[in-house]
């Protein structure tokens, strides 16, 4: 019986131990996505802003064709 129960709380303690990994792994992965996430976001931004700025070299390059 002493044996069973030892038997028990070492695999008791070895679940724990690996949900304690498994939880500090999802974590991590979470953090990488969220660092992901943001990267893309900020491209975003950055693909607006050059389609403003080709509009605008568009004008510009129209105004030239009437100056003719």
């Amino acid at each position: 019986m002493h044996e069973t129960v030892v038997v028990a709380l070492i695999a008791f303690s070895g679940a724990v131990i690996s949900a304690f990994g498994a939880s500090a792994l999802t974590n991590h992965r979470l953090a990488r996505l969220e660092k992901k996430v943001d990267e893309h976001n900020h491209f975003d931004s950055r693909i607006a802003r050059c389609e403003e700025s080709t509009k605008a070299a568009h004008r510009r390059i129209d105004g030239l064709g009437v100056k003719k």
